[in-house]
């Protein structure tokens, strides 16, 4: 298995970006970035769910066992959140470093 390359990955986020924002159609960018929210929303939505269904808190009839659904659902928000920040003019790339710095300087 590859390393994560944040490089490939800004590249696929980019190019997804411009496929929904074509097939979606917004009509101004701050409509483009509302769909963006709820997208990301949604995406959120699926996780909490697949996570509740690994824990076994659902109902029974609910259950299934499929650890990669989970896996699956953590990329999705992930991709949708990089795609949202893309719209807003934010390089994730820039974002992550920055903040990785900020959090290795704390004090506990």
């Amino acid at each position: 298995m590859n390393a994560f390359n944040f490089e490939e990955f800004d590249e696929f986020v980019k190019w997804e970006n411009s496929r929904c924002v074509t097939r979606d159609n917004p009509a101004t960018k701050n409509e483009a970035i509302l769909v963006g929210v709820t997208k990301f929303m949604e995406e959120n939505g699926e996780l909490a769910s697949e996570i509740l269904i690994n824990l076994k808190l659902v109902r029974k009839e609910k259950f299934y066992d499929n650890f990669d659904k989970l896996a699956e659902e953590f990329a999705d928000c992930m991709i949708v959140l990089c795609m949202l920040a893309d719209r807003c003019g934010i390089d994730m790339s820039k974002a992550i470093q920055d903040k990785m710095n900020v959090v290795k300087n704390r004090k506990y």
